[in-house]
């Protein structure tokens, strides 16, 4: 709870890295606001997405504080 709105790289169980901010984290998981390609259906090139999305902790092999200079 202590990096709470600091920036984190979180490593999923499937292998997947996000990094993101960290926005919230209570006793099921953690909620993450990380940036995302999408593409918008008829779109030639993807755009980048900002979601915020909650991670569970069966679902989060490792979470760690990230600095940005």
């Amino acid at each position: 709870k202590k990096i709470i709105d600091g920036t984190v790289e979180v490593l999923l169980n499937n292998g997947t890295k996000i990094n993101g901010i960290l926005r919230d984290a209570n006793d099921e998981g953690i909620m993450l606001e990380f940036e995302t390609k999408v593409k918008p259906e008829g779109a030639k090139r993807p755009i980048k997405v900002q979601k915020t999305e909650p991670f569970a902790f069966s679902e989060i092999k490792t979470v760690k504080e990230t600095i940005i200079f």
